[in-house]
């Protein structure tokens, strides 16, 4: 009577758990990626097309390689496995080296600020790039303090670094007498005929002297000037508007809005007493000169900023697991890397209002300029569609509020290069903050608001 060799018996089931393995690994990982998904549903299931994408697809991958390794022939399933993992890995592969090179941009800026050469520069008294003007109000003491105390602007007169361009060196530039990248000599001018609210994208991140956005918009109206600094969210440029913007009475205030991390900005704004005055209806903006003595606190939190090296990379690199695990690079490459469903936050309406209301104080007009982020342009595959309802939300908002609303978004895609728009670090371009100044010029022009 024949039977099967023991030896044989033990070499298929050898075969078999291989098989197993190879599947159950890669499919571990399609399920913990949608199990990640369900748990954060508001943000990664909620819209159609970020359940398919997060949800759908990863379990449908998950379940199929399950079956594989249990139900199909050892030899298709140990091929199944193999394919799967080699392709996952050269995602991760790819994802690695993606994420290094980021990584290697952020540290490059953060070794730069310790460099003998930046020293010699002064920039040291004020703000390193990695920080912002919230961190230095909470360094200062002032998370519990008022809106009216609190620091808005950066350290004032003192000599500011953006970063460190392997093309240009050290970017730097001199702070007017508030803390923003503007000659004092604007605000001898009087009354203005435009300014330019916004986070890093205003202040010119990055951009060689004379190229951020309201430097190139003097061009045509010398009278504009530049509220922007990093990291601020919509609250924070409410609150900067409402204190300088009675002074600065601008015929028309532009505010860009980045669609990248300004939601997430103002929900981390909201949890700050002293910025949620600003949505009161006589909220205590305070005076546009400080205190010398606060002055001198901002310095000394500056010191320890700068004993500290900077922020930017130590944020990144909390970030950086996750990024990798959830391949966030490659498939932003691949078109399939959908932005988290923003959360809704009513408080944003109002800042609007505000904002509004402001600007009509004095005679003024105010429209949002809508920036969509770089990665909407990146990807191999078309999905626009992803960052609709990040955009919608903002649209609805203003037009509630009765506030013109314009997103850049169709005009960089008519231009057949949108990404030509973004440098390397996902700031303006040289092209990007020439066409945002022009577009800006071109709107106070259109509203007959400048000659």
């Amino acid at each position: 009577m024949a039977g099967s060799h023991p030896v044989e018996n033990e070499s298929a089931g050898a075969g078999r758990r291989v098989a197993a393995i190879l599947c159950l690994l890669p499919g571990a990982y399609f399920a913990l990626t949608a199990g990640y998904a369900v748990l954060n549903f508001a943000e990664f299931g909620s819209a159609a097309p970020l359940f398919i994408r997060y949800v759908l697809v990863p379990l449908a991958f998950a379940a199929f390689l399950v079956w594989a390794a249990f139900k199909a022939k050892p030899s298709t399933a140990l091929m199944t496995g193999i394919y799967v993992c080699a392709i996952l890995g050269a995602l991760f592969l790819h994802e690695a080296v993606a994420n290094y090179q980021l990584l290697k941009k952020v540290i490059a800026t953060s070794e730069s600020t310790v460099d003998p050469r930046i020293s010699a520069l002064h920039v040291r008294n004020a703000l390193p790039p990695g920080a912002t003007a919230r961190q230095l109000n909470l360094a200062i003491g002032e998370s519990g303090a008022s809106l009216a105390n609190s620091f808005l602007g950066g350290i004032p007169n003192e000599d500011v670094l953006l970063c460190v361009r392997p093309d240009a060196g050290a970017v730097v530039y001199k702070a007017d007498r508030y803390g923003f990248n503007n000659p004092n000599s604007i605000y001898d001018a009087g009354p203005l005929d435009l300014i330019v609210v916004g986070d890093s994208f205003v202040e010119g991140m990055c951009q060689k002297s004379g190229e951020d956005v309201a430097s190139l918009a003097r061009k045509s109206l010398p009278k504009t000037a530049s509220l922007g600094l990093r990291g601020n969210g919509p609250l924070m440029e409410l609150a900067t508007l409402g204190r300088y913007g009675p002074q600065l009475q601008p015929k028309l205030t532009v505010l860009i809005y980045y669609a990248g991390n300004d939601w997430e900005n103002l929900e981390s704004e909201l949890t700050s007493p002293w910025l949620r005055e600003s949505l009161l209806p006589k909220a205590p903006f305070g005076s546009p000169a400080l205190h010398p003595e606060k002055i001198d606190a901002a310095r000394k939190a500056v010191a320890d900023f700068w004993a500290r090296e900077g922020t930017a990379s130590k944020t990144y690199e909390v970030r950086v697991l996750r990024n990798f695990f959830a391949l966030t690079q490659t498939w932003a490459v691949l078109g399939l890397h959908y932005p988290a469903q923003p959360k809704p936050i009513p408080e944003f309406e109002t800042v609007i209002e505000r904002m509004r209301d402001l600007t009509k104080s004095w005679g003024g007009d105010l429209v949002i300029l809508y920036v969509p982020r770089a990665e909407r342009f990146r990807g191999a595959l078309p999905n626009t569609f992803a960052f609709a309802d990040s955009e919608k939300f903002v649209a609805d908002a203003a037009k509630r509020a009765e506030v013109k609303f314009i997103s850049l978004a169709p005009n960089m895609e008519r231009s057949g290069d949108p990404r030509s728009f973004y440098a390397p670090d996902g700031h303006f371009s040289e092209k990007g903050a020439q066409y945002v100044a022009e577009f800006a010029v071109a709107h106070a022009k259109s509203l007959g608001i400048v000659k």
